[in-house]
């Protein structure tokens, strides 16, 4: 039988192998054979090839600790570092960041990335921010409250997270650069205590990887470009209003590797969440462009208000390609609103919704050929996306947007100058955020 015969193949593949008891021992020389095959079956960068000798790796890093007597509100510097002759360039990989209190690693410190001796950082960033977190000390957020376990931990496949409840903030996002790297890290003030460490690699010149940086998509970003942070720092849109989340001059192509958003609005369930998103390959495109999300969930891979569209619970969720971090409805007070009046469409005045939620784009090719942009619309017209009326269908109110977009640049020009960085953040003079002063529109915010 079929059995029989496949029983009798089994026996005898089974009587070749030596037993466990006497494992087979390799001549000396043999053993030798195969390491030296082995080894340089992968590149000085860790793919496999057939590249003869490997060139050890270059990693850099370092771990500063600012504690009582450090104050680094006027900057304190984390990392130098020059790229050595035979590189073809660097790569900083990783960070993480805590504090002795969450306002130190989620809110009241700043970190600025200047690459090949810019004058203005072409990443400044608050590490909660920077992991996918706008609302990172409210209840609400996925993993539990920071007062309960788990204490708001989560992890985005193996890309950023949060792992610890003062800080305990990581992420692996690739910054290349040609020549050198500084990062600076400032404070809200001169009492603000963190500990963070960075650490990078260079690619060697006759490595493969020499070519750029291969994103799991396939395209590699060529070594000259740069990853460039372009933010809203809680800007209010009014209804109807593009809130311009990436914009990239002509002359420059580009490459959006993640974008995170978090929203504001009152009163709650109002119709911002109808907003489409509109992708601009090139800076000659015009309205609608490339439609890449008919609502605010969309976006996100998410659906019917991330779950919530009649008053039930969100669906929080922490994908490697994409998550919704927080949502919460709660009144000025901060107090949580009942299930039945969250039905109500829009809720009450006084009452607020808040969501943060990122969305990677390292899978896909969405990008620029010639300058570009992507935008949100506060609501949208009856129409929808399609639609250029400014007449909002629904009830339709302002929204806070604080937004960073990760995005490689590059000019298409050899020898052009890098696309223009934004300004470094400020840090808010209030140590840290709560459902009280959140109800509160700060001075500082602008209005769009």
């Amino acid at each position: 039988s079929v059995r029989s015969a496949f029983m009798r193949r089994a026996t005898a593949s089974q009587a070749a192998m030596p037993p466990i008891s006497r494992p087979h021992r390799w001549p000396r020389r043999a053993l030798a054979l195969v390491l030296s095959t082995s080894v340089s079956m992968f590149d000085s960068d860790g793919r496999i090839g057939n590249t003869g000798t490997i060139a050890p790796p270059q990693t850099f890093g370092n771990y500063t600790k600012c504690a009582s007597a450090c104050d680094a509100s006027a900057g304190v510097v984390l990392l130098e570092h020059l790229l050595d002759s035979g590189a073809a360039y660097g790569v900083v990989d990783h960070f993480w960041a805590a504090g002795d209190a969450s306002e130190a690693a989620d809110e009241g410190l700043a970190v600025d990335y200047y690459v090949d001796g810019e004058a203005t950082p072409s990443v400044s960033m608050t590490p909660a921010m920077a992991c996918g977190q706008g609302f990172p000390q409210l209840n609400g957020s996925i993993g539990g409250d920071r007062e309960q376990p788990l204490y708001g931990l989560f992890s985005a496949g193996n890309k950023m997270g949060r792992a610890a409840r003062d800080g305990g903030w990581y992420h692996y996002h690739k910054v290349l650069f040609r020549t050198s790297i500084r990062i600076v890290a400032r404070t809200s003030g001169p009492k603000v205590r963190f500990t963070v460490s960075v650490r990078g690699h260079e690619v060697v010149a006759s490595s493969p990887a020499a070519e750029g940086l291969a994103l799991p998509s396939g395209f590699v970003v060529p070594p000259q470009a740069r990853l460039q942070l372009q933010r809203l720092d809680r800007i209010y849109f009014q209804p109807m209003a593009f809130a311009p989340l990436v914009h990239l001059p002509a002359g420059y192509a580009g490459l959006i590797y993640l974008t995170t958003v978090a929203l504001d609005t009152s009163p709650s369930t109002n119709d911002y969440i109808e907003g489409c998103w509109h992708l601009y390959t090139d800076s000659n495109k015009t309205f609608p462009g490339i439609v890449v999300g008919t609502g605010v969930e969309d976006f996100f891979d998410s659906a019917y208000w991330f779950c919530a569209l009649n008053g039930q619970a969100p669906c929080l969720f922490d994908h490697a390609n994409a998550g919704l971090l927080h949502f919460s409805r709660k009144w000025g007070n901060g107090t949580a609103m009942s299930s039945e009046v969250q039905k109500l469409r829009p809720g009450p005045p006084g009452t607020h919704e808040r969501l943060s939620a990122y969305r990677f784009f390292d899978g896909e090719v969405v990008g620029f050929s010639n300058g570009g942009a992507l935008h949100w619309r506060v609501g949208d017209s009856p129409g929808k996306c399609n639609d250029p009326s400014d007449v909002p269908g629904g009830n339709v109110h302002e929204v806070s947007v604080h937004s960073y977009a990760w995005v490689y640049t590059w000019p298409l020009v050899d020898g052009s100058a890098p696309a223009p960085n934004a300004p470094p953040l400020q840090l808010p003079k209030r140590s840290a955020a709560s459902d009280s002063d959140l109800a509160q529109r700060p001075d500082s915010d602008i209005v769009l």
